[in-house]
């Protein structure tokens, strides 16, 4: 489904697309928990998105450059003027999957899941205490489960639905796609916490 384009074409689309992400993150969704006053804008809703309309490497340039714009906007960060690597990662694992590299995909996603698991604060098992049990669970265990999607057989249907003429399969599909980019941004977002 990415645009097929010349030049150009490509720096009007990245420009286009920036400048409405940058406008989005002037309007705040939810409140990030853990933080004073800080919040999840419309932007973060959109990076998956922009991996599967623009592709990987114009969807990581929109979504980035529209992170410093809106910075510029609001002189607001998140987290220490790293807030460009979530929805990069996002776009760009995401666009790479909807040009059916999921070996590229897969990779950088679990390197960045490795990244995550191997720095020295992260808690890898949290307890979980139920009325008639206890027993630990990884911390990342949708992140896990969203590595397993992008090997598995389902995420290449996905997009074989995403790009089909089906209206029925496409909104179920690209709600997978977008599970992937955004728990992928959610790697991002904890490990630069």
């Amino acid at each position: 489904m990415a645009f097929s384009t010349s030049g150009s074409r490509s720096i009007a689309l990245a420009s286009t697309f920036a400048a409405l992400y940058a406008l989005l993150r002037l309007v705040p969704l939810i409140t990030i928990i853990g933080t004073y006053g800080q919040f999840f804008t419309a932007a973060d809703v959109l990076a998956p998105f922009y991996g599967i309309l623009l592709g990987p490497y114009l969807g990581a340039l929109a979504t980035s450059a529209g992170t410093f714009i809106g910075i510029g906007l609001t002189g607001r960060t998140v987290f220490f003027g790293l807030d460009f690597l979530p929805p990069t990662a996002s776009a760009f694992t995401l666009g790479f999957l909807m040009r059916k590299r999921w070996k590229t995909s897969a990779s950088i996603f679990g390197g960045l899941l490795l990244l995550f698991h191997i720095h020295p604060f992260t808690l890898v098992l949290v307890p979980v205490t139920l009325p008639t049990t206890n027993f630990y669970m990884p911390f990342a265990w949708m992140h896990l489960l969203a590595l397993l999607f992008v090997v598995s057989p389902l995420s290449g249907k996905s997009v074989e639905n995403v790009n089909g003429a089906s209206v029925t399969r496409l909104l179920p599909s690209v709600a997978i796609l977008s599970f992937h980019g955004h728990v992928d941004s959610a790697c991002d977002w904890q490990h630069t916490l």
